[in-house]
């Protein structure tokens, strides 16, 4: 008997590729005002042109910035922020806010920072650099800068300038007290007078 074997192919198996990931449902809100809480007492609050909320907890805050206050724990509104942009989560007591960032104190410090972080838990604003401050008795320009609310104090690591009154000061780790306008500058390298400033820099210029 002949017999006639017929071979099939084998059977493939059709995997389905798993479906695209989706952005989370959320929600547009105009004109928002954000409130953080300490207690019984406002920690910060930021007044916003538009948030847009997601899924899962998170908020994220696109446009322009009112203002932000950043209050002391009496209570008392220290700092205001204004800048281009703000963002953060609606599980977290930080906030990141993007420049052109200027932050006023309470008792007059001016500081500039292209972008800042505040960090509730060591109450402090954090400036990502190049930073400048205008304090009521000196300037200041730094690689980086810290204000702690509770100390009202500036602290910049690296290379400082620090012009006061005629002086022009270059040293290393500056603590500025606003309140006083007393300060620490370590390893100082050059205190010219204004005279001096300014041939200095012509030099540099030719």
């Amino acid at each position: 008997m002949l017999g006639v074997y017929v071979a099939r192919p084998p059977e493939t198996a059709i995997v389905q590729a798993p479906p695209e990931p989706q952005e989370p449902p959320g929600v547009t809100i105009a004109r928002p005002v954000l409130s953080y809480t300490r207690g019984d007492k406002t920690a910060w609050q930021a007044k916003l042109r538009q948030l847009e909320v997601r899924a899962g907890g998170q908020a994220i805050a696109a446009g322009p910035l009112d203002e932000a206050l950043i209050f002391a724990k009496d209570g008392r509104p220290v700092i205001r922020v204004t800048a281009a942009s703000i963002k953060g989560a609606a599980s977290s007591r930080d906030f990141t806010v993007e420049g052109p960032v200027q932050a006023v104190a309470e008792r007059g410090a001016i500081v500039n920072s292209p972008r800042v972080q505040w960090d509730d838990k060591d109450a402090k604003l954090h400036c990502f650099g190049p930073v400048t401050a205008r304090f009521r008795s000196a300037l200041m320009s730094g690689p980086e800068a810290d204000y702690m609310v509770e100390q009202d104090t500036v602290v910049v690591p690296g290379e400082v300038r620090l012009t006061v009154g005629s002086n022009l000061i270059i040293g290393q780790q500056l603590t500025y007290n606003v309140t006083t306008d007393s300060f620490q500058l370590s390893r100082v390298r050059a205190v010219l007078h204004a005279k001096e400033a300014r041939q200095q820099i012509q030099t540099l210029g030719h």
